[in-house]
């Protein structure tokens, strides 16, 4: 059975799946103030509550006694098309990115110490409502400023009387040339560094802005190429912006995360390409040992980002939206490498 489809959350259900009881009822509980939510102790008993309850949603550990969580997904997937799937793992989330490629399930939680259950929430509201965008669903207390780049220069110059970010605010700033985009991405990581981001937070901010200006735009008419400008460019070769392929940088310092975030306006990318491509930067060649996509063109950023950040979270709307946040705690000290894809479905 799978349950009602519309917006108020408590319309639909969700069935947590973990061997470990108090993790179970941990995320249970949590969930329970916005969800109906269910709990069971292995793939089996899970299997028998979804026959009997309407379940919209079920978040399973990978290894658990009897039977784990790929083989329940698996089953389940077949008996209830509808129904959605993410995944829990205290191991590497590397090592089963074919498998939710395959499978369809585009999230995976880390179980770590520092496993945050107000981030499981979000990810189950946003699955399960089709409400994908925006910073605040995860971070409530971001005050949100749109700014042009001359404010940007200000607050830049500001840093030498150590004047920093606005406590939990979250700044965006339009780039209309590969110009703009250099400067912003410099002085934003300024800024970040200084209020205490970690270092990577500069090549996070550079390569996902380098993804929305290179390959977020696509092509148009007859197949005419859209923006390149980035080093190693055969012969130097740069296209101008075009006015249509704007995008957004937005950032800032947001209840002890350093955040980056890029919005472009095409929608372009694709939930199976984003793990294509990382399931290829995680493979060894068995030939030389070496990354299968180390000499791919395409796809390289997203991975070197999400090796640097602790979370990377895609938001899209085919054809018209990409949202791309990348989240760093400042007290950073193991990256949990989460993946989070959520794609906003047709109505019907």
């Amino acid at each position: 059975m799978t349950g009602s489809h519309s917006n108020n959350s408590k319309d639909f259900s969700i069935l947590v799946v973990d061997d470990i009881e108090s993790i179970r009822y941990s995320i249970k509980d949590y969930l329970s103030r916005e969800f109906r939510a269910f709990a069971a102790a292995d793939g089996f008993e899970a299997i028998r509550i979804c026959k009997n309850q309407p379940i919209d949603l079920v978040i399973t550990d990978i290894r658990m006694p009897g039977m784990g969580g790929l083989q329940l997904i698996k089953i389940l997937s077949e008996q209830y098309p509808a129904m959605k799937f993410a995944l829990m793992t205290a191991y590497s989330v590397d090592d089963y990115i074919e498998f939710v490629r395959n499978q369809k399930v585009w999230n995976i939680i880390p179980k770590s110490t520092s496993m945050d259950l107000n981030f499981v929430q979000v990810m189950a509201r946003k699955l399960l409502t089709n409400e994908i965008f925006g910073i605040q669903q995860y971070f409530p207390r971001a005050k949100l400023l749109d700014l042009k780049i001359s404010d940007i220069h200000k607050m830049h110059r500001q840093l030498e009387d150590d004047v920093g970010l606005g406590p939990d605010h979250f700044y965006t700033c339009r780039i209309c040339t590969p110009e703009e985009n250099n400067a912003i991405c410099d002085m934003a990581g300024d800024l970040l560094a200084h209020d205490g981001a970690p270092s990577m937070v500069r090549l996070v901010l550079e390569e996902l802005a380098a993804n929305a200006m290179i390959h977020a735009p696509g092509r148009s008419g007859a197949e005419r190429p859209r923006p390149i400008n980035r080093p190693g460019m055969p012969n130097g070769e740069y296209i101008p912006m075009a006015d249509e392929d704007a995008f957004d940088i937005s950032f800032g310092i947001v209840q002890d995360n350093a955040i980056v975030m890029i919005t472009d306006y095409h929608g372009t990318v694709d939930r199976e390409e984003i793990l294509y491509r990382l399931e290829r930067h995680v493979t060894p060649d068995p030939a030389t040992g070496l990354p299968l996509g180390l000499v791919d063109t395409h796809g390289r950023g997203l991975y070197i980002s999400r090796e640097q950040a602790d979370h990377l979270i895609f938001n899209i709307d085919p054809g018209k939206r990409t949202e791309i946040i990348g989240v760093l705690p400042l007290e950073l000290r193991a990256r949990d490498r989460a993946i989070s894809i959520f794609q906003r479905e047709s109505p019907g």
